[in-house]
This record gives structure tokens, C-alpha cells and sequence, in this order.
């Protein structure tokens, strides 16, 4: 019985200790950069994530949705100081959607996104960096590039 009392209390120390690491499980923030807008995040559990955005690309003149599934390696930077440092790596999609001076250019993208979020110990923010290496794949197959800066509030 006091076994299972003390595995029971161990458990749940690691699960907060693992939760400490991240700021929360939904975020909602912006992102600049190539494009620029609204970015949201929702935690899965410690390591897996779903990221969305709505945003705008200067570029191109249009609007972006795009969505990500994201996997997290903490471990991978658990000694550095300052706060929470989470790499990541995923696989997601982008629409543009086109419609101006009466011509259409919708299209589909695949994207590899790579990134670094930081999380500082106070605050239920984090700061990200994202460089996103894609293919467009609809209407015709071309190299595909999106980076940003963001910061996102965690509830």
C-alpha cells in the first residue's frame, strides 16, 4: 500500500514537472514575418501540438490558413538557462486564397515546419521562431519558403 501511495504521489510530480515546461495547452498570439497574422497553438500532450494561422502574405497579395501538426523535443535543450527552450519539427498545409484586379491564383502548399519556442518561467507567454520550407503542389508545383517571429499568450 505505501508503494502504490508513493508511485502515486511520484507520478504526479513528474506529470506537473513536465507540465511547468510548457506555458499551457492553447495559445493564441500573432506572427510577423512572410506571411503575417494570427497564429493559434493547442497542445496535444507534452510533445505533439496542432498550429494554426490566419494570415497575410505581402508577397503574394493574399490570404494564408494554414495548419500544422507539430512534435516537440524538450530534451533536446533541458540544460539551457532562461526559461523553457521546446524545438520543434512537423508537417502541415497552407491555402492561399487569390482573388484581385480580377484574376485567381488559390493554391496548395505542403510545409516542413521548423522551429525553437522559448518560455520564460513567469509568465504564461512564449516567443517562436519558424522557418518553414514547403512545396506548392496546386496549381503548379513550386518551391515553397515561410519564416516568422512570434509570441503567443498560453491559457
Amino acid at each position: 500500500m505505501r508503494r502504490l501511495f508513493f508511485l502515486s504521489i511520484l507520478s504526479l510530480f513528474a506529470a506537473g514537472v513536465a507540465r511547468a515546461e510548457r506555458p499551457g495547452d492553447v495559445g493564441l498570439g500573432i506572427i510577423l514575418g512572410e506571411p503575417s497574422g494570427l497564429s493559434f497553438k493547442a497542445y496535444l500532450d507534452d510533445r505533439h501540438a496542432f498550429d494554426l494561422a490566419l494570415d497575410f502574405s505581402f508577397l503574394d497579395e493574399a490570404l494564408h490558413v494554414h495548419g500544422d501538426y507539430l512534435v516537440h523535443f524538450p530534451e533536446w535543450m533541458r540544460g539551457v538557462r532562461g526559461g523553457y527552450w521546446r524545438p520543434y519539427v512537423g508537417i502541415g498545409a497552407k491555402v492561399r486564397i487569390v482573388d484581385h484586379e480580377g484574376r485567381s491564383g488559390d493554391g496548395l502548399s505542403v510545409r516542413i515546419p521548423f522551429g525553437l519556442s522559448w518560455s520564460p518561467k513567469g509568465p504564461p507567454i512564449d516567443v517562436f521562431l519558424e522557418i518553414v520550407p514547403g512545396l506548392k503542389v496546386l496549381p503548379e508545383t513550386d518551391p515553397d519558403f515561410d519564416a516568422g517571429l512570434g509570441v503567443r499568450w498560453w491559457f
